[in-house]
C-alpha cells in the first residue's frame, strides 16, 4: 500500500477510520519500509553517502555563518555519519551541542555542548552521548540543526521513530532545521499531523531540497 493510502481513504466520508489514526497507521507502515531499505545498505556505501552528505552541509551558505551547530550522533544502523562532520566543526571553531536522554519514554530530549568525540559513551537507546552531560539550561544559541529521520519528503516533512523527542525539541528551536538522510529515504509524501515539524532543507548524498 502507498504510504498515503490510509490517509488517502480516511479523508473520504465513507469511512470512520479517524484521520489521526491513520496517520499512525500510515506511519508505521512507511517506518518499516524505508527502515528496511536503510538496513540493506552495504558499511561502503553508508560511507561514501555520508561524506557526500557531509560535504553538502559544508557548502551551504548558511553552515559558513552558524557558530553553533546541534547535532545527532550516529549511532543507530546505517544511519548517515556525523562523526566526521562533528570533527570538522570543531576543527573550525564551531561550537557543538549533542542530544542526550535521560529516560527511554518521552520527551524531553536534553543537550550538552562537547569538545571532543571522546566526551561520548552509549546511552540510552544505544545513543552516544556525553559521559557527564549537564543539560543546558535555557534555550541552546543554535544557528543550525543536523535532524536525523527514517523519511523526508521535497516539502520538508519528517519521519521519526515516533517518539516525539526531537518534534518536542524542534518546536522550540528558532534555527535553521537540516534533515540528513539517503536518496532512498526521500519519498513522495510524509504523513504529517500539527505537531510534526518540517525541515527548513533536506540533504541526501544526490541533492540539497531547500525547503520554500
Amino acid at each position: 500500500m502507498p504510504a498515503n493510502a490510509a490517509l488517502d481513504r480516511a479523508s473520504g466520508s465513507q469511512y470512520d477510520v479517524p484521520v489521526s489514526d491513520a496517520i499512525r497507521t500510515s506511519k508505521a507502515q512507511l517506518r518499516t519500509e524505508c527502515n528496511r531499505h536503510r538496513e540493506e545498505l552495504g558499511e561502503d556505501l553508508v560511507a561514501r553517502y555520508s561524506a557526500r552528505v557531509r560535504e553538502r552541509i559544508l557548502q551551504l551558505d548558511e553552515w559558513g555563518d552558524a557558530e553553533v551547530v546541534h547535532t545527532y550522533v550516529h549511532s543507530k544502523s546505517n544511519e548517515v555519519e556525523t562523526r566526521q562532520f562533528i570533527r570538522v566543526a570543531l576543527d573550525r571553531g564551531r561550537r557543538v551541542f549533542v542530544p542526550f536522554v535521560t529516560s527511554t519514554r518521552s520527551p524531553p530530549l536534553h543537550h550538552a555542548e562537547i569538545r571532543s568525540l571522546d566526551e561520548l559513551v552509549a546511552g540510552p537507546f544505544g545513543l552516544l552521548q556525553p559521559a557527564t552531560a549537564v543539560a543546558s539550561s535555557g534555550p541552546i544559541p543554535v544557528d543550525l540543526v543536523i535532524v536525523p529521520g527514517l523519511a523526508f519528503d521535497a516539502r520538508g516533512g519528517r519521519l521519526g521513530w515516533g517518539r516525539g523527542f526531537y518534534d518536542d525539541f524542534l518546536s522550540g528551536v528558532d534555527a535553521l532545521k537540516i534533515g540528513v538522510a539517503y536518496a532512498q529515504q526521500i519519498v513522495e509524501s510524509v504523513p504529517m499531523d500539527e505537531h510534526d515539524i518540517y525541515m527548513d532543507k533536506v540533504i541526501t548524498e544526490e541533492t540539497t531540497y531547500h525547503i520554500s
